[in-house]
C-alpha cells in the first residue's frame, strides 16, 4: 500500500462535503477542520471532523444557509 500524503481524514472530509457542501466550504488546514459559510463567509473550526460536524449543525440551526445561492468554487 502506498503512503497517503493527504492531510486530515479524507473519508470524513468527503462525508462533510456530501452533507454540507451546498452550504459550507469544507477544508483541513494546519491541523484543523474548517467550514466556511457560502452566504456570509463566517467560519467554524474544530480539531476533528466529528466536532466540526457538530459545530456546523449548531451554526446552521442558528442561521440556515440559503441553498439557492450559487456554489462558490472550491479552494
Amino acid at each position: 500500500a502506498g503512503v497517503n500524503t493527504y492531510e486530515g481524514d479524507a473519508a470524513a472530509i468527503g462525508s462533510l462535503i456530501w452533507n454540507w457542501g451546498e452550504a459550507y466550504v469544507i477544508s483541513y488546514v494546519n491541523g484543523l477542520y474548517h467550514a466556511e459559510r457560502r452566504d456570509n463567509g463566517a467560519q467554524v473550526h474544530a480539531p476533528d471532523p466529528g466536532q466540526l460536524d457538530r459545530e456546523i449543525q449548531a451554526d446552521y440551526a442558528a442561521q440556515p444557509v440559503p441553498r439557492e445561492l450559487p456554489v462558490w468554487p472550491m479552494p
